[in-house]
């Protein structure tokens, strides 16, 4: 078997999705059918301080809804592993949202923990979050609990 070139996956992939995505596109316009397009981006950039591992991550995601695009969030952050169970880290995000023919600016910084246990053929990952809202001066506690079953 042949073997393919990263480029050239990734290519195939784009062009893939591009093809999909208008394709739907223009099935709910013909149809009327309400529909909302999510892209996103991550990066993230392993390193090492001395015997903590730790990592940079940088994510773009964009929000489009009836042919126009509405929302940017671009969070950016640091988070290290602290032990085999937990990882800690520290984020900020630069969101904009479109109001009535202009965007909104916001910006937000959050602590973040997250608990990860594996138990035989299950994986637990617990994510607390307070994110504080700096252009709203508001507050707001996340949590994601994620449940994975393996064979």
């Amino acid at each position: 078997m042949k073997k393919r070139r990263p480029f050239k996956t990734i290519f195939l992939f784009l062009l893939i999705s591009l093809f999909v995505l208008a394709s739907l596109s223009s099935l709910s316009g013909a149809q009327s059918i309400p529909w909302e397009y999510y892209s996103k981006y991550k990066i993230v950039v392993p390193f090492s301080c001395g015997n903590l591992a730790a990592k940079l991550s940088f994510k773009v995601e964009a929000r489009f809804r009836d042919n126009a695009h509405y929302y940017n969030k671009i969070p950016v952050g640091i988070s290290a592993k602290v032990n085999n169970n937990w990882e800690v880290g520290l984020f900020y995000a630069l969101k904009n949202k479109k109001n009535k023919g202009h965007w909104d600016n916001y910006h937000l910084i959050w602590p973040e923990a997250t608990f990860h246990i594996s138990l035989s053929s299950i994986a637990i990952d617990d994510r607390q979050r307070i994110e504080l809202h700096l252009t709203d001066r508001d507050q707001r506690y996340r949590n994601f609990l994620r449940i994975k079953f393996s064979a």
